[in-house]
């Protein structure tokens, strides 16, 4: 007979409540990042071993269980998100919207509109619309007013994110839900209700601000504003907004004493802010999540909100499961989990300091930090400790914010206000660029699969919850400083040719740190910037870079780079790049044929344009061309040089050449067969984007190549590319 059949039964309770949910998780992240289904039934049958095995110890019914909700949930998921009805294909022709603006912001290919409520005109047979859709319209365009019916026929796109390194969360993410944009080709196939309404003498900065908190529209300018501090999510509206709301209306309705009637006042005026603001996933999520709060004593039941949240992402990733892979999803439920295993109760006792009960709110928020930790490693490379003091002041910052779209609204009533709601705008856009030239640091590591973030976080909050108290702190710190030993950058040299989408940029990182860029446009997976990603293919510090042309597919993605690194452009170009508002104050030093730099191991030589060059039809003609020779082996980068420049070269005498980095992005403009008999490259890479509306490389390119035997590998398809290097002895 068991002495202590409480204590066991007990024991197997608490065992079942923390196990069952993170087996159930981890069988959904096995199935949304592409594991075998067919793993789940030798593992699903070793867990019923295992627990008849143990069936006389009383863990079997716990085992069993929870490898069966593994089983269950990773079948669940991949029939959810392999369903037809959720994966969209690009359309071949035009069809007809229909649907409401909830944004509208200028871009560099046009303004564009960001449209909900979608409604299907033609064609009936269309499987399937997403949630929200992003439209961009001719230049000639003018910006219809947000919350007019926005109808147009519309082609729609898929569009694919670059993978200068691996992100598997994004990559999966994609695969399941590839992003769509619509075009719409002339301006006369566009119908507004509503025509725009000008919002008088304000500026464009305080418009948008305007349009942010009333409708819940993005906004370029004070994303930009905010993002170098890691607060650009203020200005989407979340759970964060829908808690002020909460704590706002249980001030409001403070003196109502019956809790029903403030009950049901408080869970109406969630439900009509999730309406007015568009039922987004972060929106959904707190609106629920707060309203059950509010329920939760009039059912008798305790209101423990760590099981709450598991109860409605159970019911989100049942729903769709591509909540796995949602950046929003993971960040809420780590800070919420932070917050609470980082409180521990203290009681009354003259051996505690008087200071630690008031200092007792910064555990919680610095184990909320702790956790997100991993999240930004996972999703964007890059944990900055100083997050940590942005956060904690970002409710003044949204503090501020309220305040200044308050003095917004009350101008469209009272004229003479918009002059200080326009002089208030300047000032803080002015404090704001100063606090963000302070220089920020931080930690870069390389991301990894969902099932290792899941045990990094797990193993993070069995620390704060089980640890001693004196211990508790180092042991949740223990898995973060693993992660940055194991997968920190790369270290070593190597020659690699990054994933920027429909740009160029090519890595060159010497054995000590040293990294050369040659180019560096194009566009990066959003978190990550430029500078960010050198840093992660083991470039410590950057010592130049040569940008081939003015066009800003090779250099617009530069700006992250610190403005002391020299920059090498073709003489005959200087002006161009000298008048660029990009590169104003940074080190500009035209370079022409015959100019040579050593680096570690070898050098690198620029071999076009010429001192003087007969008249060429563009300018990428007259681009860079860089020759670059370096521990026995060598790689020519041609630029978006043409077949006018390689008519120039085949003059020369041929170089021996490894590695042939093929000019403006494999089109038919360039790579004449001449040329290619002239160069005898080993092997060719292609810098391209996926799915890119230049549909690169071109196949008579890869024809010519092919004939010659050449080995190709383009960035559309692999990634970042990277050449190996032996080092002598």
């Amino acid at each position: 007979m068991d002495p202590k059949p409480g204590l066991k039964k007990s024991r197997w309770v608490s065992f079942f409540h923390q196990a069952l949910p993170l087996t159930f998780v981890a069988g959904g992240l096995w199935a949304a990042s592409d594991g075998a289904l067919f793993g789940c039934w030798p593992i699903g049958l070793g867990a019923w071993f295992l627990a008849w095995c143990l069936r006389k110890q009383g863990f079997w019914p716990l085992i069993a269980l929870c490898f069966s909700a593994f089983c269950g949930s990773a079948l669940w998921t991949r029939h959810g998100l392999e369903r037809p009805d959720r994966n969209l294909s690009e359309n071949e022709g035009p069809i007809l919207l229909e649907g409401q603006v909830q944004g509208r912001e200028p871009g560099q290919y046009g303004p564009r509109v960001h449209l909900r409520n979608l409604i299907l005109k033609s064609p009936d047979s269309y499987p399937a619309l997403p949630p929200t859709l992003t439209v961009y319209l001719p230049n000639q365009s003018a910006l219809p007013r947000v919350g007019s019916r926005f109808r147009a026929w519309v082609k729609l796109h898929r569009s694919s994110a670059p993978r200068p390194v691996w992100l598997p969360f994004q990559e999966h993410y994609q695969r399941w839900r590839p992003h769509v944009y619509g075009t719409v080709k002339d301006v006369r196939l566009i119908q507004v209700q509503s025509e725009s309404k000008q919002l008088s003498q304000l500026s464009e900065a305080n418009r948008q601000l305007l349009e942010v908190f009333w409708h819940g529209q993005a906004s370029s300018i004070w994303r930009d504003r905010l993002n170098p501090f890691g607060l650009g999510h203020l200005l989407a509206i979340s759970g964060l907004h829908c808690g002020l709301f909460y704590g706002l209306m249980q001030l409001i309705l403070f003196g109502i004493r019956r809790p029903w009637v403030r009950m049901l006042l408080t869970a109406s005026g969630l439900l009509l802010f999730a309406e007015w603001m568009g039922w987004s996933a972060s929106v959904t999520r707190a609106c629920l999540m707060l309203g059950a709060w509010q329920f939760l004593p009039f059912l008798n039941r305790s209101r423990q909100w760590i099981r709450l949240w598991w109860g409605f992402l159970f019911l989100f990733l049942v729903l769709d499961p591509i909540h796995y892979l949602s950046r929003g999803v993971w960040l809420s439920f780590v800070a919420s989990l932070g917050v609470m295993l980082g409180h521990r109760p203290l009681e009354k006792s003259p051996l505690i300091h008087p200071l630690r009960y008031r200092l007792r709110w910064i555990p919680p928020i610095l184990g909320a930090q702790c956790l997100v930790i991993p999240i930004s490693w996972a999703f964007g490379c890059f944990a900055s400790p100083g997050g940590f003091a942005w956060n904690l002041m970002g409710l003044g910052f949204l503090a501020v914010l309220l305040i200044q779209w308050v003095l917004v609204v009350l101008s469209l009533f009272f004229a003479p206000l918009q002059s200080l709601a326009n002089w208030s705008d300047f000032w803080l856009a002015e404090a704001l660029n100063t606090l963000a030239q302070t220089p920020q640091w931080g930690w870069v590591a390389q991301s990894v699969s969902p099932l290792c973030l899941l045990l990094v976080i797990t193993a993070m909050a069995l620390a704060l919850w089980m640890g001693p108290r004196e211990k508790r702190w180092f042991l949740a710190v223990l898995p973060l400083l693993l992660w940055a030993v194991f997968w920190g950058p790369k270290r070593g040299p190597g020659l690699y040719l990054l994933d920027v989408g429909q740009g160029q940029a090519c890595l060159l990182v010497d054995p000590s740190g040293g990294a050369w860029l040659i180019d560096g446009g194009g566009k990066c997976p959003s978190g990550l910037d430029l500078a960010r990603i050198v840093q992660l293919w083991g470039g410590q510090k950057l010592k130049g870079i040569f940008i081939s042309h003015c066009n800003a597919d090779h250099y617009n993605l530069i700006e992250s780079i610190p403005k002391n690194v020299p920059i090498y452009v073709p003489h005959n170009q200087y002006a161009r790049f000298h008048t660029n508002p990009l590169f104003e104050s940074r080190l500009l030093v035209p370079v022409q044929q015959g100019w040579r730099t050593q680096v570690e191991g070898g050098q690198l030589e620029v071999m076009w344009p010429p001192a003087e060059a007969d008249e060429s039809p563009s300018l990428n003609e007259t681009g860079l061309a860089i020759f670059c020779d370096w521990y026995g082996q060598n790689a020519w980068i041609s630029g978006d040089c043409g077949r006018w420049a390689e008519h120039q070269w085949i003059k020369d005498p041929p170089p021996q050449v490894d590695l042939l980095v093929v000019g403006h992005h494999g089109s038919r403009s360039a790579s004449a067969p001449a040329f290619l008999r002239w160069v005898q490259a080993k092997q060719a890479w292609i810098s391209c984007g996926r799915e890119n509306r230049f549909h690169h490389p071109h196949e008579e390119t890869i024809r010519q190549l092919s004939l010659r035997g050449v080995p190709i590998s383009t960035t559309a398809e692999a990634g970042t590319l990277s050449l190996p290097l032996a080092l002598p002895p």
